[in-house]
């Protein structure tokens, strides 16, 4: 009998490697059920000096004929297993396949590939670079929707620095892609969402990187994505907010090539939302929202005046003459004269039974309008000296004639209202309560100027006012 060919059992320090290495893959074992991707980010720092340590101990503990050495070898394949997993499958393999696939510019491969990573192994250390990456992947892929979220992700995370230009112009290009893509199918309240999701990232460059490109762009592109979230709001009806984006877009860009466009949607609109209140019985609503049509710069609409004019007068059509006379005088005492004299003229010609009722702010609209928009615009009347006299106590007798080779329109206010229509070469003679008088005289002829004066007409005096194409007043 040879004893040294006989197996020595475990000694201490065998049994102590052997829990040692019991413990660390119960451990490691534990840690798969609990969080993958911690163990996976650990699993070869784990396996790979357990591998080491049990390649010389049992090489040791076969060299010693120990029967150790077998349960070491165990150990070594175990480990040595992890090592090549770690390898092959886990965050880790996915994460550098994800990489290839983004350098070779197969985004979708990519997206999918770092979406694995977030997905199944989130407490992993390639989380976090999978989730930065998986932003470019999905915006390079045109799934801008993932993008979005996924960007909005890293910022929460702080993975990436929101203040970033390169971020904002990728966020706000993917919200106009985004929203490009809804108003292709329909989806306009989404569209509207994304259009103006991608108007505040353009504000932000341009205020906060004012001499970059992307500032520049900025400028033109902010106009045409404010129109187009009008436009989609104009589709679902949402008039107000439709409203309200076009005049930003007015008073913030007025030489933008969509200023016409917005003026002329902002006409459409204002005539779909007057019908609408019409059609549910607020009629006085409606005339307001009506009349803000003659806000519009007439130059910009593709529609005439008189095309605008008859639109507008046809939508007054069937509401009551009191209800139109009542919003009329609301919007005088708001001191809107433009839209308060539309409808006093659309009330004078249609209604001549209801021209006393409205004559005096009728005639007032017309005098404020006429010296608002420029006292070097009138012709001034002077004050005309008496050609006779009548015997009628506290009155005056003027003759008034038109000499101007087109017709006129005379307004007077004072002790009384009174509106004359004169043709040419024809003259009327009134009886006019004596006081002081404001006298507005309106041409026919386009681009003619009005007369515009303040006299006094005494009592029991006669008076003539001529008014020629020169502008002179012969008495």
């Amino acid at each position: 009998m040879y004893p040294y060919r006989t197996r020595r059992a475990a000694g201490i320090s065998a049994i102590f490697f052997i829990v040692l290495f019991l413990i660390v893959i119960i451990g490691t074992g534990w840690l798969l059920l609990t969080d993958k991707g911690k163990f996976w980010d650990l699993l070869p720092f784990i396996c790979i000096p357990s591998v080491i340590i049990n390649l010389v101990l049992f090489i040791f503990y076969f060299a010693k004929r120990n029967i150790a050495g077998y349960i070491f070898t165990l150990f070594f394949l175990i480990f040595l297993t992890g090592v090549l997993l770690s390898s092959f499958y886990g965050p880790f393999r996915l994460y550098r396949d994800a990489v290839d696939a983004y350098e070779n510019k197969q985004y979708g491969v990519s997206a999918e590939k770092f979406a694995s990573v977030v997905k199944n192994y989130p407490t992993s250390k390639y989380s976090a670079d999978s989730t930065k990456n998986l932003v470019y992947s999905y915006y390079l892929d045109s799934r801008y929707q993932e993008a979005i979220e996924y960007f909005n992700l890293s910022i929460e995370k702080e993975l990436v620095e929101s203040e970033n230009l390169e971020i904002k112009k990728i966020l706000s290009e993917s919200y106009y892609k985004l929203g490009e893509i809804h108003y292709s199918g329909k989806q306009y309240e989404l569209a509207a969402q994304n259009f103006l999701a991608s108007v505040d990232y353009f504000k932000e460059i341009s205020a906060k990187f004012p001499d970059t490109n992307e500032a520049f762009v900025a400028k033109y592109k902010v106009p045409e994505l404010l129109y187009k979230a009008a436009e989609s709001h104009k589709n679902t009806k949402q008039w107000d907010d439709a409203i309200e984006i076009l005049d930003e877009l007015k008073a913030i860009y007025p030489d933008s090539e969509y200023y016409k466009s917005a003026e002329n949607l902002l006409y459409y609109i204002y005539i779909m939302k007057s019908g609408e209140l019409k059609a549910d019985g607020r009629s006085g609503e409606s005339i307001e929202v009506l009349v803000k049509v003659l806000e519009l710069d007439s130059e910009s609409l593709n529609y005439n005046k008189y095309q605008v004019k008859s639109r507008l007068f046809s939508l007054l059509q069937g509401i009551r003459e009191t209800v139109i006379i009542e919003t009329a005088d609301r919007l005088f005492l708001q001191g809107k004269n433009s839209q308060a004299l539309f409808i006093y003229g659309y009330v004078y010609e249609k209604y001549p039974d209801f021209r006393q009722t409205i004559i005096m702010n009728y005639i007032d609209c017309n005098i404020r309008i006429a010296l608002a928009e420029s006292n070097t615009s009138l012709e001034t009347l002077l004050q005309t000296e008496p050609t006779g006299f009548i015997g009628k106590e506290g009155f005056a007798k003027v003759s008034f004639e038109n000499k101007t080779g087109f017709q006129i329109i005379i307004f007077i206010k004072g002790p009384e209202y009174e509106i004359l229509e004169l043709d040419n070469e024809l003259k009327t003679e009134l009886d006019l309560t004596a006081g002081n008088y404001s006298i507005l005289v309106l041409p026919s002829e386009e681009g003619a100027r009005p007369f515009y004066g303040e006299l006094l007409y005494e009592d029991g005096a006669r008076y003539r006012e001529v008014f020629n194409s020169d502008s002179d007043v012969n008495n």
